[in-house]
């Protein structure tokens, strides 16, 4: 009876350790079951994802990242793929970066790639979208896009939205030629 009993103790206890793993380790091995919109909303959330969703309600939904940055005491960064950069300040989803290599070309190719995230087609609610040219930003955002040192953005309520382009050398010079290859935003 004290074996049956030491045993049954032994496994109470391997349980309980194995439940106080970091989420982490738990949704690493997880699907991922798709994305619930391609759409960004910078005033809301991204993908569905409210912003201030904290990073493990992030991972519950993501899956493990591929890396994890920590800039400083507060601020931690979430690499998903090659392209996306999830933002934090103090736990909570504070902002998003999408370009073509998050690390540097050569870093990247170390990273595993994402399904989801290295293919997703993102969209802005306001129609912005990768590939869209200087000319038609223009034409959405009208006097609202600041152009400053080279830094082309846009402020909602909530958010500073900084498009980055590129410019198609066989297009000419004109705002036809400039696409945006990536976003950053950033909460207030």
């Amino acid at each position: 009876m004290r074996k049956i009993a030491f045993g049954l103790l032994v496994l109470f206890l391997l349980f309980q350790i194995a439940c106080a793993n970091d989420i982490r380790t738990k949704v690493a091995n997880s699907n991922i079951s798709g994305l619930k919109t391609n759409k960004i909303d910078p005033d809301k959330h991204v993908y569905g994802i409210p912003w201030d969703s904290s990073e493990d309600d992030f991972i519950e939904n993501w899956g493990a990242p591929n890396g994890y940055i920590r800039f400083n005491a507060q601020e931690t960064g979430m690499i998903y793929g090659k392209r996306h950069l999830f933002l934090f300040f103090n736990n909570k989803l504070s902002g998003l970066i999408i370009t073509d290599h998050i690390l540097d070309w050569q870093v990247s190719k170390k990273l595993l790639p994402n399904p989801i995230f290295d293919t997703i087609q993102w969209r802005l609610i306001n129609g912005i979208e990768e590939e869209t040219n200087l000319a038609k930003v223009k034409k959405i955002l009208g006097d609202t896009l600041i152009d400053e040192n080279y830094e082309k953005y846009y402020e909602t309520g909530r958010a500073k939205v900084t498009l980055n382009f590129s410019h198609y050398t066989d297009a000419g010079d004109k705002d036809e030629a400039y696409r945006v290859y990536g976003i950053m935003i950033e909460r207030k």
